[in-house]
């Protein structure tokens, strides 16, 4: 008995620990997570085409949809030089009304270098993603 594999329940998950690193000096994306069952997702995507049109004309930043999970779909805007720059990005987008009341609720917005990007979209981890991301932005 001492020796014996634990017996683990076949309908829980155990989510790996991800430890995402602390490198903001490149690159970053910015995401918005919303639920899937949105409807008006292409109207939230084409206001969010147009602000960075708008405001960001000479960054050309590109602007993807996709679905992230069952769940959720995504917004990927990328690419910014620096932290700083997505972050000033994420403040002026802030301040725009019309997008920020089309958001529906659920709605999450992160900053992510393309590295941890990667950590995060293959794992799907937004619960872990969304404490790191309030510690370290």
């Amino acid at each position: 008995m001492l020796n014996e594999t634990p017996v683990i329940p076949s309908d829980s998950v155990i989510k790996p620990v991800i430890h995402y690193k602390d490198d903001f000096s490149g690159q970053h994306f910015f995401m918005v997570l919303f639920p899937t069952g949105f409807t008006k997702s292409g109207e939230v995507r084409n206001q969010l085409v147009n602000f960075t049109e708008q405001n960001y004309k000479l960054e050309k930043l590109e602007v993807n949809q996709m679905v992230f999970d069952s769940e959720r779909q995504m917004l990927l805007v990328k690419q910014f030089e620096k932290k700083e720059a997505g972050a000033l990005f994420v403040s002026r987008l802030k301040t725009y009304r019309e997008l920020q009341s089309s958001f529906p609720p659920g709605t999450l917005l992160f900053l992510v270098t393309p590295e941890n990007f990667t950590s995060f979209y293959s794992l799907k981890d937004v619960e872990g993603y969304n404490k790191y991301h309030l510690e370290k932005y």
